[in-house]
């Protein structure tokens, strides 16, 4: 009589009395037992791992299945039988990043999705001054590394690309820049053609020669009166009290 209770084991369905019959309890003779989820022969109350999956109870989502251990977006699916186990809308399949509900994306695998990468592509362009942040620059040359190629061939393009039309990035188209991969940065250009006013020994070693004609007119600077009036070519008639004079 295991339990104490007056009923022979053999004529008792409860023989440690803990309220589980005999047939249904794992351990019918130990009252602080019933269930052995794996089959290890110590009891679930006991057991540290229940499921016998490698993964201790406290640190198990699913404590009870060893095919699961882990629930990300803790909607009661279990990962490995969850399609989005982030559940941002996502399949997992489709996710770079499918246990962060913050990340979908990352243009460049470098394991930082795109949301909080600050180089999606990279190739060294920060996203804030990236022509084409999501298609790197790879070896195409960049002369003002605003992320778009100085010339974009047939594969450049099919990555969605088109050349810079300012590859020195000075704001003067290259089609009108006397000097389309030399920035003329702060110097003075009357003509706004890429070309300085004045070139100093800095400017010289650059690259760069002064401009002959300052102001674009077609009159040299030394020939013109207005070198920096493309208005005005010839001296003008200035009438006074006694008379004109040029």
């Amino acid at each position: 009589d295991n339990d104490n209770d007056g009923i022979p084991d053999s004529l008792d369905s409860d023989d440690d009395n803990d309220g589980v019959r005999d047939s249904a309890d794992a351990f019918p003779k130990d009252s602080t037992e019933t269930i052995d989820t794996d089959a290890d022969g110590t009891g679930n109350n006991t057991d540290t791992d229940d499921d016998g999956d490698g993964v201790i109870d406290t640190a198990d989502a699913f404590p009870l299945d060893k095919a699961e251990t882990l629930d990300t977006d803790s909607d009661g699916t279990g990962n490995n039988a969850d399609t989005d186990d982030d559940n941002d809308g996502v399949i997992d399949t489709a996710d770079a990043l499918p246990l962060d509900s913050t990340e979908t994306l990352d243009t460049d695998a470098d394991g930082i999705g795109n949301n909080t990468d600050t180089d999606d592509d990279g190739d060294g362009v920060l996203d804030t001054s990236d022509g084409y942040p999501l298609a790197s620059i790879g070896l195409l040359l960049d002369t003002d590394s605003d992320g778009r190629p100085n010339d974009c061939d047939i594969d450049c393009q099919g990555l969605g690309m088109a050349a810079d039309t300012d590859d020195d990035g000075d704001n003067v188209p290259d089609e009108d820049d006397g000097y389309p991969l030399i920035p003329i940065g702060i110097l003075l250009d009357t003509d706004l053609d890429g070309i300085p006013d004045d070139c100093d020994s800095t400017c010289l070693q650059l690259g760069m020669l002064a401009d002959t004609d300052d102001d674009g007119d077609g009159a040299l600077d030394f020939e013109d009166p207005f070198p920096l009036d493309k208005d005005t070519k010839e001296a003008k008639n200035i009438p006074t009290s006694i008379g004109l004079i040029k």
